[in-house]
C-alpha cells in the first residue's frame, strides 16, 4: 500500500508542477473544460497548489488519510468534468500535466486513466482509515526497508519532477526565442528610412494605424487561393463578428498561430479571415475549415502601419474595430484563450 500512496504522489506532483509553470495553458484548458471564464484564473494558481499539497500529505503516514481524502475528492472532479464533456460530444484538451498535454484532446482513454487513479485513491484512502495493521504503510522500526523503499521514490520523484520543470521551461524559451527572431524579421521588412522632408518618420510609419488600416480594408481587393478577386469588406459583411488575421509568408510565428485558429471547432458566430502578403510556401487553410484565407501583396497591412506578423483586430460587419489591434502570437494566444470557452459554449 506505501507503493500506491507514493505512486499516487508523484502523479500528483507531476500535474501540479506541470500545471503551475504553465498558468496560461490550465486557465485556458479549465474554461474549455466547462469552468465558468472568471474563476479559470483562480483555478490556474490553486489547482496546482492543491495537487503538490496533496502529493506532500500522501508521503507521510500521520497525514496520509487527509491526502488521499483530498486526492480522492479531485480525481471523483476531473472523473465527472471529463464525462460529462465527452456525454456532450465535446473533446477539449484538459492539460492533465500542463503543456506537456495540452494538445491531448480528452478520450475514452482519458476517462480509463482517471477511474484507475480515483480507484487507488478510493483504496488508499479506506487503508489509511483501518487502525492498528499499517496497511497503509507504517514508518516504525520493522519498516525499515520500506522507508528506504520510500526514500527512493521520493528521489526518483523530484528527480522527474525537475525534468518536467527543466522540459518545460526549455520549451517557453525557445517560443519567447522564436517570437523575438520572427518579430525582428517582421520589423526588418519595413524598409529603409524615410528621407527628411519625404514624409512621416521611420517610428511613426512603424505605429499601426487602425483608422487607416480599416479604411484600406474597406477598400481593399484580396484573391482566394484559385485567383480569383475578391472584396474584403464583403467578406466581412458575411458575419456579426470577424477576426481579421494579417500574416507573412516568411513568419513562422504566423503558422503556429494558424494552426490555433483551426482548433476552434465551434466559432460561435466569429469568423476568422486571414489576409497574406503573398502566397509563398504557405498551404491553403481547408475550405471547410474555421479559418478563410487570402492575398493581398501586403497593400493592407502596409496602409494600416503593421510592420510586425501576426497581428489582427476584430471588427463587425460594417469593419468598425471592437477592440485594439493585437500585435503578435503571444497575444493573439491570449484572445483565443479568453475568448475559446465562450465561442465553444455559443
Amino acid at each position: 500500500m506505501l507503493a500506491l500512496r507514493l505512486a499516487l504522489a508523484a502523479v500528483f506532483l507531476a500535474s501540479g508542477i506541470a500545471k503551475a509553470v504553465t498558468p496560461r495553458t490550465t486557465a485556458a484548458a479549465a474554461g474549455d473544460l466547462g469552468v465558468p471564464a472568471r474563476l479559470t484564473p483562480a483555478t490556474a494558481v490553486l489547482l496546482p497548489a492543491v495537487e503538490i499539497v496533496v502529493a506532500v500529505l500522501l508521503v507521510p503516514t500521520p497525514t496520509a488519510v487527509v491526502g488521499s481524502a483530498a486526492g480522492t475528492a479531485l480525481l471523483a472532479a476531473f472523473t465527472v468534468l471529463i464525462a460529462a464533456n465527452l456525454a456532450r460530444g465535446r473533446r477539449p484538451s484538459c492539460a492533465c500535466f500542463g503543456a506537456l498535454s495540452a494538445d491531448a484532446a480528452i478520450s475514452g482513454r482519458t476517462l480509463m486513466r482517471n477511474g484507475v487513479l480515483l480507484a487507488a485513491s478510493v483504496t488508499v484512502s479506506v487503508a489509511t482509515l483501518l487502525s492498528g495493521d499499517c496497511r497503509a504503510g507504517c514508518y516504525d522500526a520493522a519498516g525499515g526497508q520500506q522507508l528506504l523503499i520510500g526514500a527512493g521514490v521520493v528521489l526518483a520523484i523530484a528527480v522527474a519532477a525537475g525534468l518536467v520543470l527543466i522540459h518545460s521551461l526549455t520549451r517557453m524559451v525557445g517560443r519567447l526565442t522564436q517570437r523575438v527572431r520572427d518579430l525582428e524579421a517582421a520589423l526588418g521588412r519595413s524598409g529603409l528610412p524615410t528621407p527628411a522632408g519625404s514624409g512621416p518618420s521611420e517610428r511613426q510609419r512603424a505605429r499601426a494605424d487602425v483608422p487607416t488600416l480599416l479604411r484600406a480594408a474597406a477598400v481593399g481587393t484580396v484573391t482566394d487561393p484559385a485567383g480569383s478577386p475578391r472584396q474584403l469588406a464583403d467578406l466581412v459583411a458575411r458575419a456579426d463578428r470577424t477576426l481579421l488575421l494579417f500574416v507573412s509568408s516568411h513568419c513562422s510565428a504566423c503558422t503556429r498561430v494558424r494552426s490555433q485558429i483551426e482548433a476552434v471547432t465551434e466559432p460561435g458566430g466569429l469568423q476568422f479571415v486571414a489576409i497574406t502578403d503573398d502566397w509563398g510556401a504557405a498551404q491553403p487553410p481547408a475550405p471547410d475549415g474555421t479559418l478563410t484565407m487570402f492575398a493581398d501583396g501586403g497593400e493592407i497591412a502596409e496602409a494600416g502601419g503593421i510592420r510586425a506578423f501576426p497581428s489582427a483586430i476584430e471588427v463587425d460587419a460594417a469593419l468598425r474595430p471592437s477592440g485594439t489591434l493585437m500585435t503578435g502570437s503571444m497575444q493573439i494566444r491570449q484572445y483565443l484563450d479568453t475568448h475559446r470557452g465562450a465561442l465553444q459554449r455559443a
